[in-house]
């Protein structure tokens, strides 16, 4: 009787001794995942190295590399054999970039517990030469008024930069070079004409220099000059407007509404009306009084939208004389 109880608790103590079998798969180890390289100069190729081990027991296999920016590449084994390390050589050409940046390079591999290895490069890219605060100017002013604005060139070369000739093909500005560090830093000032005409103006200053690599820079010259009565806008333009997710969602409401400004240079006036040939537009002034400046806020109705293409106009009625109308065009496209 005994002999059979103790035969089945000796077969199952027997088995329990075994080790459980292992599920062999890769596993990645990699201690380090960013690198911040600091300064470079643009058009640097900059370089960081990451060790990947297979702590595993199956081969680490790379699947696919995605990159977050262009410029970029990362050289590495597809395969990783268990227990040894390599190395991934990241490099990323920086002849496009600027200031400080981050990119990243996304590793997707075979490892159940980490598909993904997210190596990311970051510092500060520094052209050869630059333009501070930015490499435009802007500029904004009444007719009779001449304003003007200042732009730092800076040389980041080892070597020093002459400019040997100041161009340009407009007539409604001035310029001038001003040395402030020889060879390394010029100021370049341009000066608004006060006869420039009303209108909006997209010129541009050309600069010649001894550097064989920038024998030519261009800086673009934006100018607004606005007459006596400034309108903010040329145009109203609402784009497309599908009626069928105005009804299931209120919060779109608020893109049938635009807003611009009116501005008076000398003394005030008032908006006395208006009129238009849209007859789904509505109007709203502010202030009702007299003042120098005015928000104007152009809405479409909702209830009373018509299919199709329309352009348009609203036409604001002063008490100024010499401009009794002020006429802004009005487009847009309603769509089922």
């Amino acid at each position: 009787m005994y002999r059979f109880l103790l035969a089945p608790l000796l077969i199952v103590l027997g088995l329990s001794s075994f080790p459980a079998p292992m599920f062999a798969s890769p596993r990645v180890n990699i201690s380090e995942t960013s690198f911040d390289f600091g300064i470079a100069n643009q058009g640097q190729l900059v370089t960081a190295n990451f060790s990947i081990k297979n702590s595993g027991t199956e081969p680490l296999v790379i699947e696919k590399i995605d990159f977050s920016m262009s410029g970029m590449n990362v050289r590495v084994k597809q395969s990783i054999e268990p227990g040894e390390e390599s190395q991934a050589h990241f490099t990323w050409d920086t002849r496009r970039l600027r200031q400080k940046i981050t990119g990243q390079a996304t590793l997707h591999i075979n490892d159940p517990s980490m598909p993904q290895i997210i190596l990311s490069l970051s510092g500060t890219v520094i052209p050869a030469i630059e333009f501070l605060p930015r490499p435009a100017f802007y500029l904004s002013q009444f007719t009779g008024e001449s304003h003007s604005q200042s732009i730092t060139l800076k040389n980041n070369q080892d070597h020093p930069l002459e400019i040997t000739d100041l161009s340009t093909m407009s007539n409604n500005f001035d310029f001038h070079l001003k040395e402030i560090n020889a060879g390394k830093v010029f100021e370049l000032t341009v000066l608004v004409k006060s006869d420039a005409p009303a209108g909006r103006y997209r010129d541009s200053l050309v600069i010649i220099t001894s550097d064989p690599k920038h024998t030519s820079l261009h800086l673009e010259v934006n100018i607004l000059v606005k007459s006596d009565i400034f309108v903010s806008v040329d145009t109203i333009d609402f784009g497309e407007i599908n009626t069928s997710h105005i009804k299931n969602n209120s919060s779109i409401i608020g893109f049938l509404q635009q807003t611009f400004a009116i501005n008076r240079k000398h003394g005030e006036m008032s908006i006395i009306g208006y009129e238009s040939d849209i007859d789904f537009l509505n109007v709203e002034v502010e202030p009702a009084t007299q003042s120098n400046a005015f928000k104007i806020e152009v809405g479409l109705k909702p209830r009373e939208l018509k299919k199709g293409v329309f352009h348009g106009s609203v036409v604001l009625k002063t008490n100024d004389p010499d401009n009794p109308e002020l006429i802004v065009p009005v487009t847009g496209v309603i769509l089922d």
